[in-house]
């Protein structure tokens, strides 16, 4: 394996909770897959789980070189948890079949927060 990109993202956690004041579920639809939506519906603490989810699909977007446009779209990038908390991306199938192209075969993802930031780190991996 060798390293085809990283990407990293930083999010003020105030403006998740801005956009989530001012969009409301418009905003929650265009961020979170299907599958995070439920999640998300029994979070107490919904802005850091939004925020989280929010600083890890920029980062996947930035790792990917082409940002988020089609077929890189945040509901189409999912993230769940291992049973040891690690979490991880779960992707439909337009965006592996763009990674596929790119010789993409293997991603990383660690996600960090605070009460103000939260952050997440990327790392996309290609065939040898």
């Amino acid at each position: 394996m060798a390293i085809f990109s990283i990407g990293h993202d930083i999010v003020e956690n105030n403006r998740i909770a801005s956009l989530i004041g001012k969009y409301d579920s418009q905003f929650i639809n265009k961020v979170l897959s299907a599958h995070e939506q439920e999640i998300y519906a029994t979070k107490t603490d919904k802005v850091r789980f939004l925020a989280k989810r929010f600083a890890a699909k920029e980062a996947f977007a930035k790792a990917c070189g082409i940002g988020l446009r089609d077929p890189i779209l945040m509901p189409g990038i999912s993230i769940s948890n291992d049973p040891s908390g690690k979490p991880y991306f779960v992707l439909d199938d337009s965006i592996l079949h763009y990674l596929d192209n790119l010789g993409v075969d293997s991603w990383h993802l660690s996600i960090s927060d605070e009460v103000s930031l939260s952050s997440a780190f990327v790392v996309l991996e290609k065939k040898a």
